[in-house]
Formats: structure tokens, sequence, C-alpha cells
């Protein structure tokens, strides 16, 4: 369960009150109660701000990125970031005072059932990251546009809402390891799955099918009934 949600809109299109507000009325519509924004004061010129005297905003900061450790937020490479700074306050605060040990094997402190995340555009609000806290490592998850293709592939196999003849798209900048991910989570729900030999070559209708496309989003918006960036577009 969610509890809490940071967003950090990068003094960007989201940050302007009648957009900041939709978003807002979404998120307590699903049932948020904690709410936090950095990145809301725009002024035409700080779009994804890099001045660490004034706070850095927006999720063009974070391309690339897997996992952020407390330690870097302070005083190190991701010191300076608002939105780090309340995501693991607020984290921290949600963990458990007892050093329950957690599951695998691992370290730190178990949370207590709900999850505390980040949210953060771009500045003109096609793209953006989630960061979720990890309470038993202490630090924060980075998930890319790849990474959320993946969980809503999986969330529509589950309940049925993809069917063969459906196309997922992603460009060239897909690593491997995704790609074969989405292979394996397409057959073990017992689809099969034809690859596009090119970008223009002609969907199955009796199979999931996959096309790799040129970077650009529009590439992936003309081939897809689902497709991402890892970039962090998702369409």
């Amino acid at each position: 369960i969610i509890d809490t949600v940071i967003l950090d809109l990068s003094n960007g299109a989201f940050s302007v009150p009648p957009y900041k507000q939709v978003i807002d009325d979404l998120l307590r519509d699903c049932g948020i109660k904690n709410r936090f924004y950095v990145g809301i004061e725009p002024n035409g010129i700080n779009i994804n701000e890099d001045d660490p005297s004034k706070g850095k905003v927006g999720a063009g900061h974070f391309e690339g990125v897997d996992v952020i450790n407390f330690e870097e937020i302070k005083g190190g490479k991701w010191s300076n970031f608002p939105v780090l700074e309340k995501l693991f306050e607020c984290g921290m605060a949600k963990a458990s005072p007892q050093p329950i040990p957690p599951p695998q094997g691992g370290r730190g402190r178990v949370g207590v059932g709900k999850l505390v995340v980040a949210i953060l555009t771009d500045g003109d609000g096609d793209r953006g990251y989630t960061m979720v806290y990890n309470p038993w490592a202490n630090n924060v998850k980075l998930i890319d546009g790849d990474h959320a293709l993946y969980l809503q592939l999986w969330n529509a196999l589950e309940n049925k809402t993809i069917a063969n003849g459906e196309t997922l798209a992603f460009t060239v900048e897909s690593g491997v390891g995704f790609i074969n991910g989405i292979i394996s989570l397409i057959k073990k729900y017992g689809f099969n799955i034809y690859l596009l030999e090119t970008y223009d070559s002609k969907p199955s209708k009796d199979a999931i099918n996959i096309v790799i496309t040129p970077v650009g989003d529009k590439y992936i918006l003309f081939k897809q009934s689902l497709g991402s960036e890892s970039t962090g577009h998702i369409i």
C-alpha cells in the first residue's frame, strides 16, 4: 500500500497550478493521504534547476541511475535534491523502530507494510521516473521507463487486458536483460511471441508482437499497445 508520495515537478509544465491540482486530485482519489511537492515554483528560467543553492529538481538529473544510498545525499553526489531528502525522511519515519530481520538475508529495518515513493517529471512533462524507498537497505530504487513497462505488462497479463495481435515497443537503448525479461514474462502466461524483423514489418494476429524502434517516443507511439523508453517515456 502506498502511504506517501513526494512529487518533483521540476518547476516545469506540471508545476503550473491547474495541472498540479489535477495531479493532486488524482492522488487523493487513489487514497494517497500524504502528498508532498517540490519543484513547484516556476519562473520561466528555473526548469530542471541545477543550482545546488536553490535545490536541484527534475527527472533529467537521474537518467541511467539505478540505486541511491542514504550516505550519498549528505554531502555526496546526490546532495541538494529536495525530493531525495524528503523521500528518505518519510521513508525512514515509516520504518519499524525494531531491527526485524528482512527477507532473503537483507539488512536494515523492515517497513510497516506501506510504501513511500517519489514521482519525478521533466520540464515539459513528457517523461518521468518513480523512486521507491527500500527500508531494508535504507536506499532508493529508481524505476525508469523500461522497468515501468515491465510492471505494466505484468499487470496486463495478470488481469487479461492484453491479447494476441497487440504490440510492445521499445527502443534500441533498451538493454538485453530487459528484453529477455519481457520475453520470459510473456511466455510464462502462455502467449506466443512474434518479433518484427523491421520497424515496418506487419504484426502477427496470433501472437504478442515485439518491435524495437529508433530512439524517440514518436516511433513508439506509431507502433505500440504498450511502449517505453528507458529515459522515462511511457506510452
